[in-house]
């Protein structure tokens, strides 16, 4: 008695698990369907280069230097950290904007100067020449957003992502797209640009505001955000890209191949380990956005094919080459 009802047990779980199973492949396929009717390919997009280099190995991702290529007398976000990333072979940069009080676009990641200038001077209750006025280490200044791209720009077409940073409300984000549209409009055949953020209603008017200057956007993703939500929800708000933290991708590498399937790209920050390098290019993610441009550039030229790792644990991979 005891083994046949042990048994039956056992195949009503194993009966409910598959009726569990197949209605979640019916409703992924659902979903991938109606998001595929859509689903623009970015305006920007470009698939990863598929040239080799003398070694035979792939070109991989786009190399976005971190707020350009600071250092304590350079500081992030500045004229001069982009210009240091794009000299040191970077294809393209990673910006931060805000809005100053007179409704220009400056480049800064932290909504006051302490940080950098150590003086706690907010962004958003000064105009851009008072902002400007302010030295930062070096000598340096904080760039106004079309600066820094005429600055960019002057390497050719490179890729830039400018990240703008999320707003107190509605009304200011409202502002910050006008302030994009009036920017990037100089510059969107000059240079490969894509609008990312954390703020999705933000991001949904800036979105609206540049439909027509060809210039992606992308949703920005969390350490604590999965990959898929992140993916699910750029396609219900139609934006052309995703930008998940690397952990978070790396946890669901199977969405870069999914998020290639719909057309959206997949740019992954922050990335400064060969490991994840190698990871993310065996992935086939479009770029990688890093503090040490020049690192992941070798990282990506001599990292072992996936033969050559076939026996390798992932806590081992490229170990040899681990940056800081």
């Amino acid at each position: 008695m005891m083994s046949t009802v042990t048994g039956s047990s056992a195949a009503s779980s194993a009966l409910t698990g598959a009726r569990t199973r197949s209605l979640m492949v019916a409703r992924t396929s659902t979903v991938t369907q109606s998001c595929l009717s859509r689903t623009r390919r970015p305006s920007g997009y470009r698939p990863i280069g598929t040239a080799v280099g003398a070694d035979r190995r792939p070109a991989g991702p786009l190399i976005l230097a971190h707020r350009g290529s600071a250092r304590p007398d350079r500081p992030e976000n500045t004229v001069a950290a982009a210009d240091a990333a794009l000299s040191a072979g970077a294809d393209g940069v990673e910006v931060d904007v805000r809005a100053s009080a007179d409704r220009k676009l400056v480049c800064s990641h932290d909504a006051d100067l302490f940080r950098l200038a150590g003086t706690p001077v907010p962004v958003r209750t000064r105009t851009a020449a008072a902002l400007r006025s302010v030295l930062l280490p070096g000598g340096h200044q904080l760039a106004l957003l079309e600066e820094l791209l005429s600055a960019v720009a002057g390497y050719g077409r490179r890729r830039v992502v400018v990240e703008a940073k999320a707003c107190p409300d509605p009304a200011a984000a409202l502002e910050v797209a006008g302030a994009l549209r009036e920017v990037l409009a100089g510059f969107a055949a000059d240079l490969d640009i894509t609008v990312s953020s954390f703020d999705p209603v933000l991001l949904g008017l800036v979105r609206t505001a540049l439909a027509d200057l060809g210039i992606g956007t992308a949703l920005l993703g969390s350490a604590f955000e999965g990959a898929a939500n992140l993916l699910r929800r750029a396609l219900d708000d139609g934006h052309d890209e995703i930008h998940p933290n690397l952990f978070s991708l790396l946890r669901s590498p199977n969405v870069a191949e999914t998020a290639r399937t719909l057309g959206v790209g997949v740019t992954c920050w922050t990335v400064n380990r060969a490991r994840h390098v190698a990871r993310l290019a065996d992935l086939g993610i479009d770029a990688l956005i890093t503090d040490d441009a020049a690192g992941v550039r070798a990282a990506l030229r001599y990292r072992p094919r996936l033969s050559d790792r076939a026996g390798c644990s992932a806590g081992s991979l490229g170990n040899d080459l681990a940056m800081r």
